[in-house]
């Protein structure tokens, strides 16, 4: 099965910055941050050049975001499966 669509959440460095901040306060910041932090620039640049739709959730709550996701993904397959039937 290939994917129609391949969203990459993205977030401005600011508020990123800030999120790390909150979760470092909290002590709630994964091993992942620990590894990947010192190569974020790096990742950001491979992840960009996969060419998947940037979804930027930057000043929104993640309900927004994933509204956005699924009203984006609505607007790209091209069948909408109703609720409780199968494709």
């Amino acid at each position: 099965m290939t994917p129609v669509l391949a969203p990459r959440l993205d977030v401005g460095e600011r508020a990123r910055q800030e999120r790390l901040r909150r979760r470092a306060e909290l002590g709630t910041l994964s091993s992942w941050h620990r590894r990947e932090e010192p190569n974020a620039a790096e990742s950001s640049r491979v992840y960009r050049a996969f060419g998947l739709l940037r979804v930027d959730g930057t000043d929104r709550t993640p309900e927004e975001v994933a509204r956005g996701i699924a009203d984006i993904v609505r607007s790209h397959v091209p069948h909408r499966i109703e609720e409780g039937n199968s494709p």
